[in-house]
């Protein structure tokens, strides 16, 4: 008699939740590209919504969401698009994969106030 199962790793160094931002040149960027990496130490979260403030001075362009690969060296791999959701707040329910949000913004105002 066979018998299937299935078994899960935890990753290394995973985290909740990480976010990093790209300007687009390094002198007077017109955009930034963010990226926020959900859940890559594969935890089960209930009701997971995520929540970007827009900054004063920064305008959304756009919003992708995609499944993410998590392996068990903690290498990330970027999977399918998620189509229907984008815009925030984005709404992932009950999870315990990871999530790839990757959204742009243009930056509207550069004057410095001192």
């Amino acid at each position: 008699m066979e018998k299937a199962f299935t078994v899960r790793l935890k990753p290394k160094n995973g985290s909740s939740i990480t976010k990093t931002g790209l300007a687009d040149k390094p002198l007077s960027p017109n955009k930034i590209t963010w990226t926020i990496d959900v859940n890559t130490n594969l935890d089960t979260i209930k009701n997971a919504k995520i929540v970007d403030e827009n900054i004063a001075g920064l305008e959304f362009d756009s919003v992708k969401v995609y499944h993410l690969n998590v392996g068990y060296d903690g290498k990330l791999t970027k999977g399918l698009a998620i189509e229907d959701i984008t815009k925030f707040p984005i709404e992932l329910g009950d999870i315990d994969s990871a999530y790839r949000i990757e959204y742009v913004t243009t930056i509207n105002d550069t004057s410095s106030k001192d």
